[in-house]
């Protein structure tokens, strides 16, 4: 007998390829076009990450619409529909890729909601508070793989210490023009990279400095080194700099201390669990030693971070790790250890905007993004109108 019941769900849930902003090919999933969900993906990748799509996303949403969307029943219980999904996309999701399952993942929660008339941040957070919003740490000046430029350094990003979002958001905004005025004042040719960074063409030395003048009042800076990037057979290559383990971990506690850096993000490679737990001894007490390739948001080598003391901050990001529930498993765990979580957007954005909803709604005290360019300041304004709301 005909099951029309099948044909509903087929219907009702489509998956289609889109462009990211880095017009990468990525996935768009949605639910009678009226729900939505969107898939990131990063430039600077984790070796331990879940690929994104091991054979080429229009082969990723062909799988999902035959053999995975017809055996899901969507708007469940989020962590039995991951569980299934797992089943469908293959252990870590290794025949779907996360293109695909980190978008159903998120369609799923956000049906969940759209059928119990809430906001997704309401379905975890059941006294939500204005106060739960999250410290933004905005990713400024550009270098890296973001941009190609002479700094080695990733990001320099920039966090308000104020108490009230708003006054954060006007913080961020204006260390940004004020790097720029800096820049025009110099007569510094810059543009924009990826994500939204200022990019100009100057050392590591000459960015942070001018990070340093630009910041406004209750304001501290913060680094992604991304140091997997500039390392390679047992050296780090930073610049013009040819560095074993012991120098380069001097030369990074030198540029933490003389910029007064207060978040530092993966300054050492991804399997050097013990080098950077000398970093968190040496700091961890007023700064937060993250870890992104360190982690790549598994809770297995967050257990191996714990265990060797290897940072006071992880970088959250659900891509990564393919699925929501598994994101949410590592949150709890690092909470639970005193390990700072840090939800974060990817090189390659959209408008979705699930992360700001989960750093209300999962408590995450810190949002990493940039304040520039739609698929950016999409986050900035989900977390506006949030707080809006809940300063009625």
């Amino acid at each position: 007998m005909f099951d029309i019941t099948k044909m509903v769900k087929i219907m009702a849930v489509k998956v289609y390829k889109i462009y990211d902003s880095r017009a990468s090919e990525t996935v768009l999933a949605t639910y009678n076009n009226l729900v939505f969900a969107q898939s990131p993906s990063g430039k600077s990748v984790g070796t331990y990450e879940v690929p994104v799509a091991p054979e080429g996303v229009d082969k990723a949403v062909l799988f999902a619409q035959k053999k995975v969307i017809p055996k899901l029943d969507f708007g469940i219980n989020q962590k039995d529909f991951d569980s299934e999904l797992e089943k469908l996309c293959g252990e870590n999701f290794s025949k779907s890729g996360s293109a695909v399952s980190v978008v159903l993942s998120i369609l799923n929660l956000r049906i969940s909601a759209y059928n119990k008339k809430k906001s997704v941040y309401e379905l975890y957070n059941k006294n939500p508070k204005k106060e739960d919003l999250p410290c933004l740490l905005s990713n400024t000046i550009g270098g890296g793989l973001h941009t190609q430029n002479k700094m080695p350094i990733q990001e320099i990003l920039g966090t308000s210490k104020q108490n009230d979002f708003s006054k954060r958001v006007k913080d961020g905004i204006q260390f940004y023009k004020s790097v720029e005025k800096n820049l025009n004042d110099k007569k510094i040719f810059f543009g924009k990279n990826d994500e939204g960074a200022i990019a100009f063409n100057g050392d590591y030395k000459e960015s942070l400095d001018i990070a340093l003048k630009s910041r406004p009042n209750n304001f501290e800076l913060g680094v992604d080194f991304a140091s997997n990037s500039y390392y390679k057979n047992g050296k780090y290559f930073f610049g013009n700099k040819k560095m074993n383990e012991r120098k380069y971990l001097k030369f990074i506690e030198s540029v933490i201390e003389k910029y007064k850096l207060f978040f530092v993000e993966d300054p050492v490679t991804e399997n050097s669990f013990e080098a950077s737990a000398e970093l968190v001894d040496k700091f961890g007490k007023e700064k937060i030693i993250c870890g992104d390739d360190l982690f790549v948001t598994n809770v297995e080598r967050l257990k191996e971070g714990i265990k060797n003391k290897s940072a006071n901050g992880i970088i959250i990001k659900p891509n990564q790790i393919g699925c929501l529930s598994k994101t949410k498993e590592v949150v709890d765990l690092a909470k639970s250890k005193g390990i700072t979580p840090v939800i974060s957007h990817r090189s390659g954005e959209t408008c979705d905007t699930t992360i700001a909803q989960l750093a209300v709604g999962w408590k995450i005290p810190y949002l990493k993004e940039s304040l520039m360019n739609g698929e950016r300041i999409s986050k900035i304004n989900e977390l506006t109108m949030i707080y809006n709301d809940l300063s009625k």
